[in-house]
């Protein structure tokens, strides 16, 4: 898995819906990294992170 991973693909990791990451990241609850004016994307760490409950 890449080190950046998109809201779309951190949703299905998840179970969720890429508004449920976007929440997620607002929360602090998961890191994102912003790419581009309009471009964010989670850091996988994070992502790991919340999938193993830590």
């Amino acid at each position: 898995m890449p080190r950046l991973v998109t809201f779309v693909r951190c949703a299905t990791e998840l179970s969720c819906s890429t508004r449920t990451v976007e929440r997620y990241v607002r929360q602090g609850r998961l890191k994102a990294v912003r790419i581009g004016p309009k471009m964010l994307r989670v850091e996988r760490e994070s992502l790991l992170a919340m999938i193993g409950g830590a």
